[in-house]
């Protein structure tokens, strides 16, 4: 039976091609390609990813440098995104059909071919006489398209084709078949080839072009009101009508102060709940404690402590802060935990950003002479599987002003955006702000009340 199977070797097949056939079973072969018929092609993988992160980054460099709005982050993820749908499930018809136009493809059209299976393997004569032969170690796939066999070698870079029309019977495909088999060659059926038609991907990025331009607009919108609310509040509260009267006490002028500079917080993305501004102008009525709102800066740093350290509600309980600005006073409690207490403040402020894997914050008071109030404290936590450490110089119950330049300098090593930023609150103790420096120059720029960064 082997030897009846042998007898009809080799197995030959001529055949012509012009320019629609041509572009046909050319189409053919790369569909087998683009389809996964022979499982992924991890080089051509590589290339599209390479590609990919190659275009985000230099979106990443470009728009981000020059644009940060909404909008424009959008497009450094999306656009590229939609290039690599594009390249990938583009209809590749149009690039054949202008490849068959080249004068190399026109050598191959009008001839005759022949292409020879046997078994010390498969050659190829072309139109022009060249003749080429293969051993079928070369190849790893016959697959089977919708108008020809593509016998695929394992690199998957080149293939013979031989078109169905070529088979006078089913006694030659199965002998063909029986073959490569043989001969080890996985045989497999061509797999329908995704494609994304060109007014799909019109339509997606038009419907993007449109969100995004949506999402444009509002932010901006709210920018140029929220720009606007925060310039009127400011030049109205600075005005010679107020800023020039010499008696802060009278109600009408604090009430318009607080109102305003809520606003002026509130535009500036800051938390103000009604409690806070509530407990403000009950302060500033009670005698005993009016004193201590004589400027209008004072309505701003009086705000920002209740929004730190928390104000009483109506029934005279204790409401916690926003956790959005932090306060502390240098006139420690207890130096053995006063510098736990403002990094942990301080850390509160900064969730989510590089700072998150902080821990074990502690002190070493060994070296403090208590009755002198002299010495140095220790202060050490571990970041990043590194441990480090500071030297706080101790003045009896004070604290060293250096702490507030303790997790900057951490955030440094990070390049991080976001610093900790301190405001004087016109006492003996500070206003901590986590935020950028664009934002700290409007602070300053609004409020007239300095952010230094720590």
């Amino acid at each position: 039976m082997e030897e009846n199977k042998r007898d009809k070797l080799p197995i030959s097949f001529t055949y012509t091609l012009d320019e629609e056939k041509w572009v046909r079973l050319r189409k053919g072969f790369v569909d087998a390609l683009c389809s996964r018929t022979m499982g992924r092609n991890r080089v051509f993988n590589i290339r599209i990813l390479l590609c990919f992160v190659f275009v985000e980054a230099v979106f990443q460099f470009v728009l981000e440098r020059f644009w940060t709005t909404g909008i424009f982050r959008y497009y450094i993820f999306f656009m590229p995104l939609v290039f690599l749908l594009m390249l990938l499930f583009r209809n590749r018809e149009r690039e054949i059909r202008i490849q068959v136009k080249s004068a190399a493809t026109q050598k191959e059209l009008g001839g005759k071919w022949l292409v020879t299976l046997s078994e010390e393997g498969i050659s190829r004569c072309t139109p022009d006489g060249l003749t080429q032969a293969f051993s079928w170690e070369k190849f790893g796939w016959l697959v089977e398209g919708e108008f020809a066999f593509y016998v695929f070698q394992k690199d998957k870079k080149d293939a013979v084709l031989i078109p169905k029309e070529c088979f006078g019977s089913w006694e030659t495909v199965w002998a063909m078949q029986e073959l490569v088999g043989r001969k080890g060659l996985i045989q497999v059926k061509q797999r329908k080839c995704f494609k994304i038609p060109v007014w799909c991907i019109c339509l997606a990025m038009l419907a993007a072009t449109l969100l995004g331009g949506f999402v444009a607009a509002v932010d901006i919108i709210g920018q140029i009101l929220g720009d606007a609310i925060t310039t009127a509040a400011t030049e109205t509260a600075d005005s010679p009508e107020y800023r020039n009267s010499t008696s802060f006490g009278e109600d009408e002028k604090a009430y318009f102060y607080i109102e305003h500079h809520t606003e002026v917080l509130r535009a500036l993305g800051l938390t103000v709940p009604e409690g806070a501004v509530r407990s403000l102008q009950e302060t500033i009525e009670d005698p005993m404690f009016s004193e201590i709102v004589t400027e209008p800066e004072d309505v701003y740093l009086q705000l920002l402590m209740n929004l730190a350290w928390g104000y009483l509600d109506e029934e005279g309980n204790l409401v916690e802060g926003t956790g959005e600005v932090f306060w502390f006073d240098f006139e420690g409690m207890d130096v053995s935990t006063d510098y736990i207490y403002v990094l942990e403040g301080m850390l509160a402020l900064a969730e989510g950003s590089p700072l998150d894997g902080i821990g074990e914050i502690e002190e070493d008071i060994g070296d403090v002479d208590w009755e002198r109030g002299r010495g140095t404290v220790t202060v050490s936590l571990t970041w990043e599987g590194q441990k480090y450490e500071w030297d706080m110089k101790v003045y009896y119950d004070w604290i060293d002003s250096d702490v507030l330049g303790i997790l900057n300098s951490l955030l440094r090593k990070s390049q991080s955006e976001k610093y900790f930023y301190i405001a004087d609150d016109g006492g003996q103790g500070v206003i901590v702000f986590f935020c950028t420096k664009e934002w700290a120059e409007k602070f300053t720029k609004t409020t007239h009340i300095k952010l230094v960064r720590g």
